[in-house]
């Protein structure tokens, strides 16, 4: 069952159709990109207190985490059926911090070094606690 509802955050509109500016969520889908839209909100404020020449640093970062769409793709279930699969492999796991899945550029995967998998990012020091690898060629 696909829950409507209407919010937004970060300037992201999110609606109760899948259109170009929406998408219909379940409800697991929806707290998931809530979760992931907090830490795109999070990155923001940190990025805001770098030196002027620093501040692009997380842009790639808040740009894959924004990526509901490919994030959702890749796991739409709770964060808690990922702590529980693969918690044993994260030191100090709490069930706050953030799971984020990354997969490298097209160009790695051509040159055969490419990699994806759950980046763990704690949630109080907004630092990666692991990388844990599902795929690479």
């Amino acid at each position: 069952m696909k829950t409507s509802c209407r919010t937004s955050f970060l300037g992201l509109t999110v609606r109760g159709s899948r259109s170009k500016a929406g998408y219909s969520f379940t409800k697991r889908e929806f707290t998931r990109a809530l979760r992931l839209l907090e830490l795109a909100g999070r990155l923001k404020e940190r990025q805001r207190t770098f030196l002027v020449g620093d501040r692009k640093r997380f842009d790639t970062l808040i740009k894959r985490v924004l990526d509901l769409e490919f994030q959702l793709e890749a796991w739409s279930s709770l964060e808690s059926e990922l702590r529980r699969l693969y918690g044993k492999k994260v030191e100090g796991l709490t069930s706050k911090d953030y799971w984020v899945y990354f997969s490298s550029p097209p160009g790695t995967w051509k040159k055969m070094c490419g990699r994806e998998g759950w980046y763990v990012f704690d949630y109080e020091k907004l630092k990666s606690k692991a990388f844990i690898v599902t795929r690479r060629n």
